[in-house]
């Protein structure tokens, strides 16, 4: 059954407005949260009664006929020539809403990073591993829609590259404290606070595919925080408490803002 507010139709409605012809069902299908065994036929029997056109089964970069026409999937996005000039790598948001195809379309586009990696089957788990890929979790947006968080723990112990992110933005995850997301890991997701810190840090700039971030040494960038706290972990310890004292950002002490 399809779980969204509103009803199927009515997500399929809004799913596909403004989407030209042949968007294809699966994508649909992982948006709308349906089960993988007849997702598909489920989408496509619902925009049939409501007219919209959709693709039906097709792996990408096959042709797929449709009204005697001979159409092709795009295969994995990849950034344009102006994007690669400035070192840009695919990025992929993958397995949010429920499971799909996001991690696998990620490793052929040998994206650094899958983002959300909420919903992942074993297959999905074994891919992000030998890949390699970066599993990008963004606890904020699990926070703000009440779906359930990435399962860190399982990730850790399978030998993923974690790193944390806030996804800011004003539909799902309207945060930009990484502290915040530091606690949410720590509490739901069963990480420790080492983990989450490093992930929070360290993993962010794996994500990133960048050496010059995310550490301190010898070459880095010296962006960093002086806490006023004790220990690292009172970032987990004290949500919602500003324990932020001093920043420098390239070596330079930035003042408060006033």
């Amino acid at each position: 059954m399809v779980v969204v507010h509103g009803g199927p139709a009515l997500a399929v409605q809004r799913l596909a407005a403004g989407v030209p012809d042949g968007v294809h069902a699966a994508l649909l299908a992982e948006r709308l949260q349906v089960p993988v065994d007849g997702g598909q036929a489920h989408v496509l029997a619902l925009a049939a009664q409501l007219g919209v056109d959709l693709l039906g089964t097709a792996e990408a970069g096959q042709p797929v006929q449709r009204r005697g026409q001979r159409l092709r999937l795009p295969g994995p996005a990849r950034p344009g020539p102006a994007g690669r000039a400035r070192g840009l790598g695919a990025r992929i948001h993958a397995n949010q809403l429920g499971p799909g195809p996001g991690i696998r379309v990620a490793a052929q586009a040998g994206a650094a990073s899958a983002d959300h990696c909420t919903y992942l089957t074993d297959a999905d788990l074994d891919t992000i591993v030998s890949a390699p890929l970066v599993a990008t979790l963004l606890p904020g947006a699990e926070f703000g829609t009440r779906h359930p968080y990435p399962d860190a723990r399982r990730l850790l112990d399978a030998g993923a590259t974690v790193a944390l992110a806030t996804d800011c933005n004003p539909g799902s995850s309207f945060t930009s404290s990484m502290a915040f997301c530091i606690a949410l890991a720590v509490r739901d997701m069963r990480m420790t606070t080492q983990e989450a810190v490093w992930a929070a840090t360290a993993g962010g700039a794996r994500a990133l595919r960048r050496t010059d971030v995310g550490h301190l040494g010898v070459g880095a960038r010296a962006d960093l925080i002086l806490l006023d706290a004790p220990s690292h972990a009172y970032l987990a310890y004290r949500p919602g408490v500003p324990l932020v004292h001093a920043v420098w950002q390239s070596g330079l002490r930035q003042q408060p803002r006033t």
